[in-house]
């Protein structure tokens, strides 16, 4: 199948998404696919838009190009993956653009219920067309993120943290971490944890005791993160997120805020708190059921490879679905809506 992709992957660290994208063309080359980042090939049978913002950094062709590419090839699907909101970051425009975009969606792939939940549907998919919407969680790469068996805590030493992040936004858990950072002023608390911070900081970010590290990518991440025994993430209303699956397939136990998709993705596989407040008691839990909470995570299930699985499911299942998905689509049912989407987001 040839299918098109409106964002491109980089080299280097990007953050969550950029990693969702190599794995994505990665696994759909290697299952025999066409992969594009253009509008110049026609008969497309899939065109995935994976972000509606037309200056995104990773961007190739934008909303309006695929309104208009699939009013002339009309056999040609259009797959809607979200994994943002307002909630996300507390913004006030993202929510909008993804409902107007969603107006010629064919298909929409959520990356968590929560997410699901927060109606980004356009109303006029809702009343006339065959829904084909589905979750599907992100995933990390097992080949790069995997467990180090000899790095097993041995009660003794200091207990190592980790978090990390590409976007410095202060959403992204700087609370939880700066809380931990005033916790290990404490001696008798520093000689039991540290806490190490990779990535971008926040302005804000006023840490004394933690270690911090520049973003990391690949294979320098996982080695770095498999140095430590607990990954700890307090990121708020997270859409789905591939900071915990990389630390919890490192067979880090996962401290997380209950908050977004994180209940989701990280149930079973390590402390769920309410709120930053409830930091100390977590630590003790992990510290004293640590064996038992890093057997589990041997198990841990979000991967890449099931995730991609999953996506090229789904596109069979649309292939099969193809003939009544294009009879139900009618793009120039709203006028109004379609001149919109002509307009940059």
């Amino acid at each position: 199948m040839k299918v098109a992709l409106n964002l491109e992957p980089k080299s280097g660290p990007f953050g969550g998404g950029n990693s969702f994208i190599a794995n994505f063309v990665e696994s759909l080359k290697e299952s025999g696919h066409e992969v594009h980042f253009d509008l110049n090939t026609e008969g497309l049978d899939f065109i995935f838009i994976l972000d509606p913002r037309w200056r995104h950094p990773l961007a190739k062709f934008t909303v309006a190009t695929v309104a208009r590419y699939v009013i002339k090839n009309k056999k040609t699907l259009v797959i809607h993956r979200i994994n943002e909101c307002d909630e996300r970051k507390n913004s006030n425009f993202m929510n909008r653009k993804l409902r107007l975009t969603n107006y010629i969606a064919d298909s929409t792939i959520f990356v968590s219920s929560w997410l699901q939940s927060l109606n980004l549907v356009h109303q006029n998919q809702l009343k006339n067309r065959l829904r084909t919407d589905v979750v599907i969680k992100n995933g990390s790469d097992s080949r790069l993120f995997y467990p180090d068996k000899d790095n097993n805590w041995d009660g003794k030493e200091k207990l190592k943290l980790v978090t990390h992040h590409w976007s410095s936004n202060v959403m992204k858990g700087l609370d939880l971490y700066q809380c931990l950072d005033d916790f290990l002023i404490d001696p008798l608390i520093s000689e039991r944890f540290e806490f190490t911070y990779i990535g971008n900081l926040p302005n804000e970010a006023r840490f004394v005791n933690a270690r911090v590290l520049p973003p990391l990518h690949g294979a320098e991440l996982a080695n770095e993160l498999r140095k430590h025994h607990v990954y700890i993430t307090g990121s708020i209303n997270e859409p789905g997120g591939n900071h915990q699956n990389e630390g919890g397939l490192s067979g880090l136990p996962i401290i997380f805020l209950d908050s977004g998709s994180m209940s989701e993705y990280c149930d079973g596989y390590g402390i769920k708190i309410a709120s930053p407040q409830e930091l100390p008691i977590a630590l003790e839990k992990v510290s004293k059921n640590y064996s038992e909470l890093r057997e589990q995570m041997f198990s841990f299930p979000n991967t890449a490879e099931k995730m991609v699985y999953e996506y090229i499911a789904h596109l069979q299942v649309l292939d099969e679905q193809r003939e009544n998905l294009v009879r139900e689509r009618n793009l120039l049912h709203d006028p109004w809506n379609f001149l919109r989407l002509q307009i940059p987001m």
